[in-house]
């Protein structure tokens, strides 16, 4: 380990209660902040943070070496309008406080900290994990499109800048970002997710189907509309067209009154459920194993963890064109964005053919065996490690 200061940068909420501990909804965990020990012994991390009472669903962040420093605000336009001088103070202690940065991106705090960075020659390693036009765009209303658009795009010019000049770049997929996003300084690639696996049924019989509903099923938060969920509710008026009886289950937290007006103006009101939130780990893989089809059809990704754990328990999925996914499954299991249509037809393959549920899950536990933890995480390490004599080399001069 390195006795380094590193200043860790990302836009995530973290959760904070009332004795001072903080916690995550599970996308930055303890297990992640141990990858930069190959670079630093101190990690100081800037980030949002919310207060709640209740912490009974999130993981708790115990790590000793751990610092947050939350800025004030919540809001993009309360970070940096209403409390621009307490965001550029706390960024400037940060910085100097520091000698090397950790950009998780895409990110409003990390694009000013970049700057920041730069302007003191503070050397910064990057973490891509998705693409910023793509993911603001998405979760925009149409009548604030065209402004928002402009926006989006200069997110998108900027971070494409950061990531060209970064000594070093990490990027969650093998080839999507990449193109989109280059690097001239080392670059490695390592999906953002890492599991712990274990094989499960893959016999032929496991993949008959009940005599009931085919349950359907698809992970993610739906304070957005990301994910689809909307796509995936009017998947199933095109399945009932077809005599193919379906059941949406959904798992995330979210406001689910617009995607259960929806489903009554379909007629599918009685085939959604939401299924709230689940711990990580077990209790999510039980919940996946009561699934026949799991579904992403998002409309913008990095690599998707969920879509990932449900390979990983050899069930059929389908998925949107968009991020990482194709590289994931194979290009018949591959839907546009947007489009209901063809998410029922792949639904309906799946379903009327045995065998095709069975070699897509055979398949996709394959595939999945990739993301092991043993093997992302030794690909990590050897780039922290890289990132670290990278950093000694520049301080030596």
């Amino acid at each position: 380990m390195s006795g380094r200061k590193a200043l860790y940068v990302h836009d995530h909420v973290f959760i904070k209660d009332h004795e001072g501990n903080y916690y995550s909804e599970g996308k930055i965990t303890d297990s992640v902040f141990e990858r930069y020990e190959a670079c630093c012994s101190e990690l100081h991390v800037l980030s949002r943070c919310r207060y709640t009472p209740s912490t009974e669903s999130y993981s708790r962040i115990t790590k000793k070496n751990v610092y947050f420093h939350p800025v004030k605000g919540l809001s993009f336009s309360k970070i940096f309008s209403t409390n621009l001088i307490s965001t550029t103070k706390k960024v400037l202690y940060l910085i100097k406080k520091t000698e090397l940065v950790i950009i998780r991106m895409p990110s409003f705090l990390g694009l000013f900290t970049y700057l920041t960075a730069r302007a003191y020659g503070r050397p910064y390693f990057i973490e891509l994990v998705g693409n910023p036009k793509e993911a603001i765009i998405t979760s925009t209303p149409k009548k604030h499109f065209g402004l928002v658009k402009l926006f989006a795009t200069l997110m998108e010019k900027s971070t494409q800048s950061a990531v060209l000049n970064a000594p070093g770049v990490i990027y969650v997929t093998r080839k999507n970002l990449q193109e989109k996003f280059p690097a001239r300084g080392f670059t490695s690639s390592a999906s953002n997710v890492e599991l712990t696996i274990e094989k499960p049924d893959l016999s032929y019989e496991r993949y008959k189907l009940p005599k009931e509903a085919i349950r359907i099923g698809i992970i993610g938060s739906f304070k957005n509309n990301y994910k689809g969920i909307d796509t995936a509710i009017a998947s199933l008026a095109k399945l009932n067209e077809k005599k193919i009886k379906c059941h949406l289950l959904i798992l995330g937290a979210g406001n689910t009154v617009p995607y259960l007006d929806l489903a009554n103006s379909l007629g599918v009101r009685s085939q959604v459920f939401f299924d709230g939130i689940r711990q990580g780990g077990k209790e999510v893989y039980s919940w996946l194993d009561t699934l026949d089809i799991y579904i992403q059809p998002s409309r913008t990704e990095g690599l998707p963890r969920s879509l990932i754990e449900a390979m990983s328990r050899g069930i059929p999925c389908v998925g949107s064109n968009v991020g990482g996914i194709p590289e994931l499954l194979p290009e018949r299991w591959i839907i546009s964005k947007d489009s209901p249509e063809e998410l029922a037809e792949k639904i309906s393959d799946l379903a009327i053919s045995h065998t095709e549920r069975y070699n897509s899950g055979c398949e996709n536990f394959l595939t999945s065996t990739e993301y092991s933890k043993e093997r992302l995480s030794q690909k990590r390490a050897q780039f922290w490690l890289e990132a670290h004599n990278h950093m000694e080399g520049l301080l030596k001069k």
